[in-house]
């Protein structure tokens, strides 16, 4: 079995470093909140880790349910999930997913809801893999939204852009999502079924094999076909293998450029197509 060339000591030192950042601007009241983990990959190649912290002079509990990106709650011999860690008043906690759901979680995919008991509670995550190519990190996502932009998508580089993209609701939704040139011209847009809870982590190429030498942006909208906004259920991130950035998707609905704002124009669905591919002009 390979081994990671960083030390455990190491990784959670630098988890715990940058916790010190976002804690600064943790809320100090307000009820029980979600926090969001889109992506759960560690094997003996990689790895990944979690820390929390804890700003206030009371307890705080966090649960954690893992899912894989079918929806279904991941269970069996040696993979405790649920779990919930305690963090005591003031203080911080960084561990490796293995070290929270149990070694059997090792090499298996999906994404992961936590509940926190304090508001004030905040996360941060980092993966990175065993020679140490690819190390990135970014605080959990806090809101769920209807509209997600990957700011910058390539099938170009050696590695394609990684998208992951998470339905966090109990209900299935449509999804389209559309990539940009830069210049704000649409290339192609593809409508996907999200089942409750699922989800998937997926290359630009393989999302969208008929796009060749692509260089832009994407955006996802839980609304096909409709003026109103969809339901405010998406989580998502990009990677970039190779190298050490990995972006969190904030929600937004609107992409600048040097003309200005770029309109989202939505090819109408198509009932009983669940998934196609429209070249637009």
């Amino acid at each position: 079995m390979s081994h990671l060339f960083i030390s455990s000591h190491t990784f959670k030192a630098f988890l715990c470093a940058a916790l010190t950042v976002i804690a600064v601007a943790s809320p100090l009241q307000g009820q029980t909140k979600k926090l969001y983990l889109p992506l759960l990959d560690a094997s003996d190649t990689s790895d990944l880790g979690l820390a929390f912290v804890n700003p206030t002079l009371n307890e705080a509990q966090v649960t954690l349910v893992a899912r894989t990106y079918n929806g279904a709650i991941i269970t069996g011999n040696g993979i405790t999930n649920p779990a919930t860690l305690t963090l005591p008043a003031s203080s911080q906690k960084a561990l490796r997913t293995v070290e929270i759901f149990g070694s059997k979680i090792n090499a298996l995919t999906g994404w992961v809801e936590l509940s926190a008991s304090m508001p004030a509670v905040r996360g941060f995550f980092v993966v990175l893999d065993r020679d140490l190519t690819f190390i990135g990190g970014t605080e959990l996502i806090t809101t769920a939204a209807s509209r997600l932009i990957f700011p910058k998508v390539s099938s170009v580089a050696v590695s394609p852009t990684q998208l992951t993209l998470v339905n966090t609701s109990s209900e299935p939704i449509h999804t389209l999502i559309t990539l940009y040139r830069d210049s704000g011209q649409s290339v192609v847009s593809k409508i996907i079924d999200l089942p409750a809870f699922s989800g998937f982590t997926r290359s630009v190429t393989d999302l969208v094999p008929s796009v060749v030498g692509f260089e832009g942006y994407a955006i996802v909208d839980s609304a096909v076909g409709s003026d109103s906004e969809g339901p405010e259920t998406l989580i998502g991130i990009e990677t970039y293998r190779k190298t050490s950035d990995i972006a969190l998707i904030h929600r937004s609905g609107r992409r600048m450029n040097a003309v200005g704002d770029i309109k989202v124009e939505c090819p109408p669905y198509t009932a009983g197509n669940p998934i196609i591919d429209k070249p637009m002009s």
